[in-house]
């Protein structure tokens, strides 16, 4: 009896160990964004405790950039990334497998261009040193900034630099200028004490966020990836309808002092969409990436817009008109 209890036992070990394997495989996500409240429902996935709720062990791995994480997706080092409009089309200009899921925060007064005090106009950058983080929306953000009073990047110094680095830039006196968004807006703002300032007229700009992700690992784990997109889209609810709660979960996240992300919460609007507001916009910034030779015209819209999951999840959030 002892001996058939064993095997017993032995044969339930082992079914068990052979069924949990696939099952592991698929819900266990690593997934990249930068160190901005725009990309919160990523955080608050984790914090909340809302991704386990849906059954996945995700692990979020922070970035210089949002932008800078999504090129993770093209090995298969990340499977998700919370990224820019640029980023993710020049991923998928590179790799096709990288796919636009969804339309995730639009998020207004977000950036500034932060320069010395003794420049007092976006016209003053002429000949000077400014930081941009080349191929992310800071690019296209200084693009459009300086177009208004009449000048392109050829007229400054561009000095490529991730916005971490940009206020240690800024000190150094290696840049005179630099293009960001927040948090690193407001961080420049108190780390200089009155040596620098935003130059009047930059703060026009708002953004657009871009759930991006691994076709071939969604095709391979259907099930892992709804969920995953329930998971987001249930943090970005959160975020909107309680952000009272929302923002401690932020800062504990980021590190970031909880009375500035309760500041910043309320430019993002979080939702989960793929509409003709999504594609005019994306155009927009595509074309801008064309012009600078980022990316290669024509455009793949059709292969890199992905609307299966929405679509399966929330049919009403689908409707748009591919960009010619």
């Amino acid at each position: 009896m002892r001996w058939k209890g064993f095997g017993i036992l032995a044969v339930l070990l082992a079914v068990s160990s052979v069924t949990a394997v696939p099952g592991w495989a698929a819900d266990r996500m690593v997934i990249g964004t930068g160190v901005d409240p725009t990309l919160s429902q990523f955080y608050v996935g984790v914090e909340a405790g809302i991704f386990k709720k849906h059954g996945l062990d995700v692990e979020v791995k922070l970035f210089g950039s949002a932008s800078a994480s999504t090129p993770s997706l093209i090995p298969g080092d990340i499977q998700a990334s919370l990224t820019s409009v640029p980023a993710g089309a020049i991923a998928h200009a590179r790799a096709p497998k990288v796919v636009l899921v969804a339309m995730t925060d639009i998020a207004t007064n977000y950036y500034g261009a932060v320069a010395e005090t003794r420049i007092k106009t976006l016209a003053e950058l002429r000949g000077q040193k400014v930081g941009v983080a080349v191929g992310s929306s800071s690019e296209l953000f200084a693009i459009q900034a300086l177009e208004r009073v009449g000048m392109t990047l050829k007229d400054v110094q561009v000095v490529n630099v991730e916005p971490p680095e940009m206020l240690a830039a800024l000190i150094r006196k290696d840049i005179s200028a630099f293009f960001v968004w927040e948090p690193w807006l407001s961080r420049a703002k108190m780390a200089t004490k009155g040596a620098s300032h935003i130059l009047p007229g930059s703060e026009f700009y708002f953004i657009h966020n871009h759930l991006v992700m691994d076709r071939e690992w969604i095709e391979k784990n259907k099930d892992a990836a709804m969920r995953f997109l329930r998971a987001v889209k249930e943090a970005g609810e959160f975020l909107m309808h309680k952000r009272d709660e929302a923002a401690p979960l932020v800062a504990r996240f980021l590190k970031l002092d909880v009375e500035l992300v309760k500041e910043l919460l309320p430019k993002c609007n979080f939702m989960m969409v793929l509409d003709d507001g999504t594609m005019q916009f994306m155009k927009k910034e595509v074309d801008a990436l064309v012009s600078t030779k980022r990316i290669t015209a024509p455009f793949d819209y059709k292969g890199y817009v992905y609307p299966d999951l929405l679509r399966e999840i929330d049919a009403k959030a689908v409707g748009y008109t591919l960009p010619q």
